[in-house]
């Protein structure tokens, strides 16, 4: 994998063509994507997912990943969304698990795709606004619409009466690997608040050799399994300050940190601010 670049695109949604990247590039926001029509083509994880036009993609930005193949006179919609917001909006936790895993194509709104352009051009425009009031609004629209496409797609249900809401696009080559990611990566999710969660611990629980657990994780996701873990912390942390007025000190604790220092250390590297600087803008008390 050749460099990755870093990115912090906060809550924002665009229209662009589509455009391939030059490198593969990553950011600690939930991505969805869809393009008007015409297919393209995205790595993520090593692995190339074909986007067709209808059908609405949505990943972990935080696994490194870039575009290419593309058709003439693409236009591409995207939206990415703080992970501290996004997980609010999901009850289903496999649902949770299979975006921060490996990404989900969900294939629902191609009846409704006029519908869905539409409401992107508005909520770009809105998050964009100078008015906090506006930009807010924008955020609880996205959120209402957005529920009701995973609601929809998770009662959506196989032969097996599991839930639907995936298209496996994985080969038979890597299917070993990925199968042992995805369960590191669901106990992971399970446990990140945990102080003692470490490489050893996961490994164990999932028996495999933590040197080989330590070693897929930087292939597959660019990153080292520790820094994983801290995205998600940090991602959980964000979410307390944004919607709870408790200290700062408490959510550092909870979220899984042993110590202060570290999650100052932890947040001001992936969120870019201190954690006493980001609540004032942001804290918007949820429940009645």
């Amino acid at each position: 994998m050749n460099q990755i670049r870093e990115y912090n695109f906060g809550f924002n949604c665009g229209i662009s063509p589509v455009v391939p990247w030059g490198d593969h590039h990553r950011h600690n926001e939930v991505e969805i994507t869809f393009a008007d029509k015409g297919a393209f083509n995205l790595e993520l994880q090593g692995q190339r997912i074909e986007v067709k036009p209808g059908k609405l993609l949505i990943f972990w930005g935080g696994m490194p990943h870039y575009i290419d193949s593309l058709e003439p006179n693409q236009t591409q919609y995207w939206m990415c969304v703080p992970v501290s917001s996004f997980i609010q909006w999901i009850d289903n936790p496999q649902l949770f698990r299979d975006i921060f895993t490996h990404g989900l194509i969900l294939t629902d709104i191609y009846r409704h795709l006029n519908a869905y352009s539409s409401l992107f051009y508005l909520w770009s425009a809105e998050l964009n606004d100078t008015s906090q009031r506006v930009r807010k609004a924008a955020q609880l629209s996205i959120c209402a619409q957005i529920r009701c496409t995973l609601e929809d797609i998770s009662k959506t249900t196989g032969n097996d009466g599991t839930p639907n809401f995936k298209e496996t696009y994985y080969s038979t080559t890597t299917v070993k690997s990925t199968k042992l990611y995805k369960r590191a990566c669901e106990y992971i999710i399970d446990n990140y608040t945990d102080f003692d969660l470490d490489a050893d611990t996961i490994a164990g629980a999932i028996n495999a050799h933590p040197k080989y657990l330590l070693t897929l994780f930087k292939r597959k996701y660019g990153m080292s399994l520790n820094n994983f873990i801290l995205f998600l912390r940090v991602s959980e942390a964000q979410k307390m300050l944004m919607h709870t007025n408790r200290k700062v000190a408490d959510i550092a604790f909870e979220c899984g940190f042993s110590t202060l220092s570290s999650f100052y250390a932890a947040f001001r590297k992936i969120v870019g601010e201190k954690p006493l600087h980001y609540r004032p803008h942001r804290y918007f008390p949820s429940g009645p």
